[in-house]
């Protein structure tokens, strides 16, 4: 299994957009919901919720694509209300995942050593 976990921060949410970014968020909680390959999918705010970190992982590479396929719409929403967002990427990305997490400007890292 070539396991991928990314991890996505909202640096600077717009308290004024905060509400309809929850909104989207329970959205698209919803749709990740019948993913099968994802294995972990959960926000999390700081506690002013300026700031709102993502942690995801998926069984590869094509599962993130196919996510991404999935929940485009309103992930493209979420990206026009959180503002500003950084993401991290672990795993043995393929080519294609590679490509676009560098559209998102994603620090993809490989793994070295661990359990």
């Amino acid at each position: 299994m070539d396991r991928i976990d990314i991890y996505a921060k909202f640096t600077s949410i717009d308290p004024a957009n905060l509400a309809e970014f929850k909104t989207a968020v329970t959205a698209l909680v919803a749709l990740v919901g019948d993913e099968a390959d994802t294995l972990q999918y959960d926000f999390s705010f700081n506690p002013d919720e300026t700031m709102c970190v993502v942690r995801e992982a998926y069984t590869d590479s094509a599962s993130v694509l196919a996510h991404m396929e999935h929940v485009g719409e309103t992930l493209e929403q979420l990206f026009a209300l959180g503002g500003p967002f950084d993401v991290d990427s672990f795993g043995d990305a393929s080519p294609e995942l590679l490509a676009v997490g560098e559209s998102f400007g994603a620090v993809v890292y490989k793994k070295f050593a661990g359990l």
